[in-house]
């Protein structure tokens, strides 16, 4: 199974962030695309019942997403430890065997916060990362490599565990799921299973992003208010394509653009190092507009291909009814700053001063504004 790791970036040839690169597509309009509900094919409900069996993932238990709680990852691994007291014997040794994530610091982090509320809570004697590290040393397994059940089952009669616990941390389109279970040694049988969707904080930011502050990323979340609270006139979205949001070094993104109205739009991407930098429209997707209710994936004339440095990064997508006058700095990455943020030149400020103003009364042009998250891995 392949690895996976949570980091981003881009490289447009317009501008000079070394960590994105969008370049003219060889297949023009004809180049492969995500499906879209436009595009994708019928079924019969039987066809679409074995299609989707075809993309379960074989790990998943009982409890779907549907029902699956949102929390940290702190709290997520408090809440299983709780669901497992009365389940593992008190003082039977127990471990924390793997944890499948796509940075090694959420695994970790899985894993070790996991172990002291098992610790705590169920009074197991749990196993030490150390000595868990040696007894897989020993076996020739790879140490963060995901473990299926028969090879826990074997570790754990091999060291003399009684119950050892595994987990999944997976992307989705927004955030993560965490599935994690536990299973009896001896009789391999489930002693539970539950799903969670991790909802983003500042531990889980700071995890993704080791080279920032929690203070840092407080910040930068501050000076993205203009993306967060601007008025969604007319229900724009943006998300990634296919709902997918962690990539490999050279992987090609696509952008899902959608409004309830006619509009002008402007994407920009901020990188890991927090640099802003215009990528839609630009000299190969000239076209910024979108037509109310009509899906847009972009690009369509170019590549949107993502390196590194690792970390997250956004999409950022400013919209309005009236033409956006974009001025050639917006090309270039510029340091996310308050000043930046303020120059009354940028599009995502375009009507904020009141106009023709009255006795309390200001004029401003329709706007909205969205956002997404993305990461990319080393291959």
């Amino acid at each position: 199974m392949k690895k996976t790791a949570r980091a981003l970036a881009l490289t447009v040839i317009i501008s000079c962030c070394a960590s994105q690169t969008i370049v003219p597509s060889s297949g023009g309009m004809d180049g492969e695309k995500p499906e879209t509900a436009e595009t994708a094919g019928m079924m019969s409900l039987d066809e679409t019942a074995r299609d989707g069996a075809r993309h379960l993932d074989d790990r998943m238990p009982v409890e779907n997403l549907e029902t699956a709680e949102m929390m940290s990852l702190g709290e997520a691994a408090r809440d299983f430890a709780r669901y497992l007291d009365g389940r593992i014997q008190k003082d039977s040794p127990s471990a924390v065997l793997s944890v499948e994530a796509p940075l090694k610091g959420i695994a970790d982090y899985v894993a070790d916060t996991l172990t002291a509320e098992l610790l705590n809570t169920t009074g197991a004697r749990m196993v030490s990362r150390q000595s868990l590290e040696t007894v897989i040393r020993e076996q020739d397994i790879q140490a963060d490599g995901f473990v299926d059940e028969d090879t826990a089952a074997r570790l754990g009669y091999i060291a003399g565990w009684k119950t050892v616990v595994t987990g999944a941390v997976t992307a989705l389109s927004a955030g993560y799921r965490l599935n994690l279970r536990a299973m009896d040694v001896e009789s391999a049988e489930l002693l539970g299973a539950k799903n969670y969707v991790i909802k983003s904080d500042a531990t889980l930011a700071g995890i993704v992003n080791p080279s920032q502050t929690v203070r840092e990323l407080s910040r930068r979340e501050e000076l993205l208010r203009p993306f967060t609270e601007q008025q969604n006139a007319f229900d724009l979205t943006a998300r990634p394509a296919g709902g997918k949001d962690v990539f490999y070094d050279g992987d090609e993104m696509f952008i899902s653009l959608k409004a309830g109205a006619d509009c002008y739009f402007v994407v920009y991407q901020m990188d890991v190092e927090v640099r802003m930098q215009m990528l839609f429209p630009n000299a190969y997707d000239t076209d910024n507009t979108l037509k109310a209710g009509v899906e847009r994936m972009l690009p369509e004339y170019s590549r949107l291909d993502l390196h590194a440095p690792f970390g997250e990064e956004q999409i950022l997508v400013y919209a309005s009814e009236k033409p956006i006058a974009i001025s050639p700095e917006q090309y270039a990455p510029k340091q996310l700053d308050s000043a930046y943020m303020a120059n009354p030149a940028a599009p995502w400020q375009a009507g904020t001063a009141p106009q023709d103003g009255g006795k309390g009364v200001s004029i401003r042009p329709r706007g909205a504004a969205g956002r997404f998250s993305y990461t990319i891995a080393p291959r």
